[in-house]
């Protein structure tokens, strides 16, 4: 399924590495998943995921609001919100399996600065800029990305806190500021 042969939804994609982990989840609960997804994303069901392929975004949020229905969202956290969540254990897995190197180990800061880096792994479209705004603080802003949707800023909350979290941050706290058509904003604390 590469970019040139799937219909384009849009012209916002995200790279197969990042949609593998929902489609692993749908198809261990694969009748509810066929229940629930649209027809056309059926395929994701049966058909091998190319890693460095990409896969349109719209694919993405409908594999994720999928997941989060057919998975229970039960375990040591409280979840209080399924999106967040779905933040942290992609970040769990983005950052402790496949990108490492992206966490600073005692380098809450560090960490910050490196995210735009992952940014780039993952989407094809908009730029994560990140600035250290104090010694304790930070800001992150996703611009020219058409995707801003209320679900998935509250994910990327959820894996910007994780990531600063997994560099040893005791009280990560990040805020969606903002959110706009192709833009959002976050401030960071730890």
């Amino acid at each position: 399924m590469s970019r040139r042969e799937v219909s384009p939804l849009s012209d916002v994609h995200v790279r197969g590495s990042g949609i593998v982990g929902p489609v692993k989840g749908l198809r261990i609960h694969r009748r509810r998943a066929l229940e629930l997804l649209p027809q056309r994303l059926h395929r994701y069901l049966a058909e091998q995921i190319d890693l460095d392929d990409w896969y349109p975004m719209e694919d993405h949020l409908e594999l994720l609001r999928a997941l989060i229905e057919v998975v229970p969202l039960a375990g040591p956290r409280q979840v209080e919100d399924p999106w967040r969540w779905m933040g942290v254990l992609t970040a769990d897995f983005d950052l402790v399996e496949v990108y490492s190197t992206t966490v600073q180990r005692g380098d809450p800061r560090g960490t910050l600065l490196k995210l735009p880096e992952n940014w780039r792994l993952y989407h094809d479209a908009g730029e994560l800029t990140t600035a250290a705004t104090g010694e304790h603080e930070g800001r992150l802003d996703v611009r020219d990305f058409r995707f801003t949707t209320d679900e998935y800023c509250r994910l990327l909350t959820g894996y910007f806190t994780e990531a600063l979290r997994l560099a040893g941050a005791r009280d990560a706290a990040v805020r969606c500021q903002s959110r706009g058509e192709d833009r959002a904003c976050w401030e960071a604390g730890w």
